[in-house]
This record gives structure tokens, C-alpha cells and sequence, in this order.
């Protein structure tokens, strides 16, 4: 009685003029569901007062349990730490980059800014931190939802809220025009042929570039190199040394594009390497890029990490073998390079939806994927065709001007790995120490910091 009470007493509330709607229905969200007579006939009771309702479970549990149990999705919870035991704020930050959505129903990502009072319960709370918390639980809820504009996120404390003027989710940033045309030019030698591996490399450094070709298995000898054809982009200002690098190491079968710099390794990778590898029929292939990252500690550790788990003797004489006896394997990933979607998608967001509008994937498919990080990968040439098909342009890049994070680079490095999952195949991690890699999205964060 007293249940159905309490649907009279709200029937009101959701009918008023002021109730918030979410996807064109009246938003409950109910706690202390475990003081029901039964939970399931008491949202029988409130979906017969109101057959459009949209009712949320605001209380410990996952999305699946929720569903279960006969409600309409779940609102994250945050559980609330007191003085005697502060609660480390940047495990939430580690959370909402690391979160991999399990799919069904509407979820609700939580962000709690802290009062003053609060602040004596948590450990490393900041405006800045919860700013990042909150563009990151945006930018998730914006991509499961696939960009429509009743995306929520689940404000815990509005007078925290309030109290750190936090910033919204940042704009998509606008690519800068080309001012001027700036085509590759080509130079070439050898015979390539479909059977060989395609080793694709990205050369911006000369001197992580001649680096990496001596660690190409017996550089230098025409003989050991019988079954890899090289395929590299190098910019244009830096062609002929690039040349001349190529022929003192005698590799015999060369195709090198010098092009703008622009997009990083990922522009060239999808308008020169890929269509070359794919037109001479290559079945594998890997792809490397000397990558320097100086805005990390351990930047130079981090691309070393890369091309020598890719570069290693059993990973190149196994690869074209693998390939043929596993018709599901798309790519081989460094170890520990093979990330949630989630990670960093604050800076990423708005190039990825862009991108997501113009596909058959659904933003909650891609948060339930994991990525490649660092760009760098071993497999199946085939695998990548769809990504021509996206259509890029050179003037679709930003100018370069040292971004770290959020550019249309950055969104193809993702991309990548989702049309291969897309397609069926799988992404394998290499076995291996990870120490290399870098803990993004808070990853350095001890679960019982």
C-alpha cells in the first residue's frame, strides 16, 4: 500500500511541466530499491502509473544487474569515503579512462566535485582534476549516445560543481586549411612482389630512422632482406639524404614517397604506404614509425618498446605462416599496447564521432573495443582496406604544430583497430614486458593508492 502510495504521490512529479526528460522520457531514478516489498513488482507498479518512464537504478551494481532486474539502466555509483580514511580523487580519473561499456541499456556516467567540507575525505582533489573528470565522462557519454544532445552525466554534488567552475566538454577542433599544395614525390627501386612482407615505415627522425632500418633482420644484406620490400615516407625536405641513407644500406627493393609534414605517421600511412601494399597484393605486413615522444619521461623507452617487439626474429619469419593457418588474426600489438577506447577520449571525442557518423558502428561498440596505442602493428594487409574507404585528403589533417593529443591522427590510431574488429578478425597482444609503456589515462595508479 504504501508503494503505491508513493507512485500517486510522484505521478505528479513526472508529469510536470519542469521533469526532466532523457530520449523523450521522464527521468526517475530510484534508491533504496532493497526497501521494496519486491523490486520487480514495484516497477511494475510505477511503468503502469507511467508506461514511458524511464527508470534508472541509483545505487551500487553494474548496468547487466540493473537490466535484470527490470530497470531501464544505472546510474554510476560513487561510493562516499568519510575523514578517517580519505579516498585517493585520482582513482576516479584511472576509472572513467579505463571504463569498457558492457553494453544494454542507458548508463549514466557520475562526477562528484568536492565542498569544502568534503575535502577532508579525499586525497589529491582538485579543480583541474575533476575539469579532466568531467570532460572525460562527457566525451564517453556523448559517444555511447552517439553524439545526441540528451547525453547525461550524473552530477553528484552541484554546489561542488558550482564551487570549481569547471569548463565543458571541448569543441571539435577546427582543421587548419592548407595554404599551400605540397605533392609527394616518389623514388624507387626494385622489384616488389606480393609474396614478400611489406615492411611500412614512417621516417621523421634520420636518426631513429637509420636505427631502425639497421634493426630490419640482416640490414645490409641483399640476401637476408630476399623476402622484405620497404616501403617508407620521409618528409621533403629531407628526401635525398633519406636516399642516400637507403642506398648505403643496400636495401634492394624501395619505395619512397617524401611528402608534407602532416598527420604524422598516419597521413602517410593511409594515402601513400597502405594503397601501395595493397596494390602489389602484399598478404603482411609491419608497420613502424620512428617515434620520439618528447613530451614523455621515458618518450625514447616508449618507441624502442615498439619496433623491437615488431622487429623481433620470430615475429618477422612467423608473421606470412600465422596469417595463412589463422584466417581470423588481423593485427599483432607490442605488449601492453592494446587499450580501451575510453582512454584519453576527452582530447579525442569529437573527430571519433564525427567518424562514428559516418560508419555502421555504434558509439557504445566502440567503448566496448580496445585499441592499439603507439600506432605501430603487424598482419594482414586485407584487414585494412576499409580505412580507404574513408576517403582522407591530406588537407583533412592539421597543420603541424606539436599537438600531443586530439587530432585526426590521433582518432585514426584508434580507428584502425576498430575496422579490423569490425570485420572479424582479432587483435593480438605480442608476449613480453610492458614496463616501457606509458600508463596513460592514470594507468600508474595503484588500485589500493
Amino acid at each position: 500500500m504504501a508503494e503505491r502510495e508513493l507512485v500517486t504521490q510522484l505521478r505528479g512529479w513526472w508529469r510536470h511541466r519542469r521533469a526532466l526528460h532523457l530520449f523523450g522520457r521522464p527521468l526517475l531514478v530510484l534508491q533504496g530499491c532493497d526497501r521494496l516489498s519486491h523490486a520487480v513488482f514495484g516497477l511494475q507498479r510505477l511503468r503502469h502509473a507511467a508506461a514511458n518512464l524511464l527508470v534508472l537504478r541509483g545505487e551500487p551494481g553494474g548496468a547487466a544487474d540493473a537490466l535484470e532486474h527490470g530497470f531501464d539502466g544505472q546510474v554510476q555509483w560513487l561510493s562516499q569515503p568519510g575523514p578517517e580514511r580519505p579516498f585517493p580523487y585520482l582513482q576516479h580519473l584511472k576509472a572513467a579512462h579505463h571504463r569498457m561499456d558492457t553494453g544494454g541499456g542507458v548508463w549514466l556516467p557520475a562526477v562528484q566535485a568536492v565542498t569544502t567540507p568534503m575535502e577532508p575525505c579525499f586525497k589529491g582533489a582538485s579543480a583541474e582534476a575533476y575539469r579532466e573528470w568531467l570532460a572525460q565522462a562527457s566525451a564517453w557519454s556523448l559517444l555511447r549516445h552517439d553524439g545526441s544532445p540528451d547525453a547525461p552525466v550524473w552530477i553528484e554534488s552541484w554546489s561542488g560543481h558550482q564551487r570549481w567552475s569547471p569548463v565543458g566538454p571541448p569543441d571539435p577542433a577546427a582543421v587548419s586549411p592548407s595554404l599551400t599544395r605540397e605533392d609527394p614525390e616518389f623514388r624507387g627501386w626494385g622489384e616488389c612482389r606480393a609474396e614478400h612482407l611489406a615492411v611500412l615505415v614512417h621516417g621523421f627522425y634520420l636518426d631513429r630512422l637509420e636505427a631502425l632500418l639497421a634493426g630490419l633482420p640482416a640490414a645490409g644484406n641483399q640476401e637476408g632482406l630476399s623476402e622484405l620490400d620497404l616501403y617508407l615516407s620521409t618528409p621533403l625536405d629531407q628526401l635525398d639524404e633519406v636516399e642516400e641513407l637507403l642506398q648505403d644500406l643496400g636495401l634492394p627493393r624501395v619505395r619512397l614517397y617524401g611528402v608534407a609534414n602532416r598527420g604524422r605517421d598516419i597521413a602517410p600511412f593511409l594515402l601513400q604506404l597502405l594503397p601501395a601494399a595493397l596494390e602489389r597484393g602484399h598478404t603482411a605486413f609491419v608497420k613502424l614509425h620512428t617515434k620520439h615522444s618528447p613530451h614523455l619521461d621515458h618518450g625514447e623507452d616508449w618507441g624502442r618498446h615498439l619496433t623491437n617487439a615488431l622487429l623481433a626474429v620470430d615475429v618477422i619469419d612467423t608473421l606470412q605462416a600465422r596469417l595463412e593457418v589463422e584466417p581470423d588474426l588481423g593485427l599483432l600489438a607490442p605488449p601492453g599496447t592494446l587499450l580501451p577506447t575510453s582512454v584519453e577520449l576527452h582530447s579525442n571525442w569529437p573527430h571519433l564521432l564525427t567518424m562514428r557518423q559516418r560508419s555502421e558502428f555504434s558509439g557504445q561498440w566502440l567503448l566496448q573495443q580496445r585499441f592499439i596505442a603507439g600506432s605501430m602493428f603487424a598482419g594482414r594487409v586485407q584487414a585494412l582496406r576499409p580505412l580507404l574507404d574513408l576517403g582522407l585528403h591530406l588537407q583533412d589533417f592539421e597543420t603541424e604544430t606539436g599537438q600531443v593529443d586530439g587530432t585526426l591522427a590521433h582518432a585514426i590510431e584508434r580507428w584502425i583497430s576498430f575496422v579490423v574488429l569490425w570485420q572479424g578478425f582479432r587483435l593480438e597482444a605480442l608476449p613480453g614486458s610492458a614496463q616501457a609503456v606509458p600508463r596513460f589515462g592514470y594507468g600508474w595508479i595503484r588500485d589500493n593508492d
